[in-house]
């Protein structure tokens, strides 16, 4: 974050993609599978190196696949912007390269291309980024081109009033228009309220077909709770409640959980080998169907 000299900082308002995250912090992430490695280095205070590696079952091709990528990110700033280069190499081929500048008023902007080692994939893809992000309101605009796809526009807006902070999102096709006049392909709503330790949350998303209720709260520095309904009105399902929490031990470890209604249970602990070696173990199973078994997964962290 770039501040003009002698200013204090301001809270910022929430884009919408993070009207939810303290909930997905929780229930979604930290947990692995398959055998994974991260590496992550800096070249110089200005450059960082990364690669990935991941080898995991794949229900689609009922077998395990291995994907890789190696990535690098260069920040600079001058005249109050930051500007930014990154760029990713596939261990398919596909390359990827993107740019953006911040400056000091909260406005962002970045180009990005992709490209696939078949020039027919839809892998090949263009797009532009338009973010502008102030105490009260944020504005994000993306306008994306795939190979053989319409061009399409993703836009979303947010307003912030004390604790609340209300937000819409909507895709629709730019160019060609589509013969069913349809220009508007998806549209989401979303609210969220926070406070000093807990915040609530609502989304609808899929043209208000899918419903999200979900609640995050700092029990103590060490303790986080959470909890998340989803209810796809589509379908006569009875909604999914997925309960989760994290907890750290020490320093050096940590550990988390959650468990839904339909008896789908999953762990991780995470603890720091060394000052540079972080590993995470997960572990999942279904406790209403032992048939399954349980699965496991692994991932090293390296940084330097």
């Amino acid at each position: 974050t770039i501040t003009r000299k002698n200013s204090s900082p301001t809270a910022m308002s929430f884009f919408y993609g993070d009207l939810y995250k303290p909930v997905n912090n929780i229930v979604n992430a930290g947990y692995t599978s398959g055998k994974a490695f991260k590496i992550s280095t800096k070249a110089n205070p200005n450059l960082r190196i990364n690669v990935d590696g991941n080898r995991r079952f794949n229900k689609d091709v009922n077998g395990e696949v291995v994907s890789g990528l190696f990535s690098w990110e260069q920040t600079q700033a001058k005249n109050n912007v930051a500007y930014t280069v990154s760029g990713s190499l596939g261990i398919d081929g596909n390359v990827s390269v993107s740019g953006k500048a911040k400056n000091a008023e909260g406005l962002t902007l970045g180009t990005a291309v992709a490209l696939a080692t078949d020039a027919n994939s839809k892998d090949n893809k263009g797009k532009a980024t338009l973010q502008y992000q102030q105490p009260s309101y944020t504005v994000e605009s993306t306008v994306e081109k795939k190979i053989g796809d319409a061009v399409t526009v993703d836009s979303s807006v947010t307003a912030k009033y004390n604790n609340v902070t209300v937000g819409a999102q909507a895709t629709f096709i730019a160019y060609p228009q589509p013969a069913d006049k349809k220009v508007i392909k998806n549209y989401n709503l979303g609210l969220r309220y926070s406070e000093k330790n807990y915040t609530f949350a609502v989304l609808a998303e899929n043209q208000l077909k899918n419903i999200k209720i979900g609640y995050a709260q700092d029990v103590d520095a060490n303790l986080s709770l959470a909890l998340n309904v989803d209810q796809d009105l589509s379908k006569p399902i009875r909604p999914v409640f997925t309960i989760g929490n994290t907890y750290k031990i020490d320093n050096d470890s940590a550990v988390r959980a959650k468990i839904d209604n339909n008896g789908a249970l999953a762990a991780a602990y995470k603890f720091n080998v060394n000052q540079r070696l972080t590993a995470t173990v997960s572990a999942s199973t279904n406790v209403f169907d032992q048939t399954k078994g349980a699965s496991t997964g692994v991932l090293f962290e390296f940084s330097a």
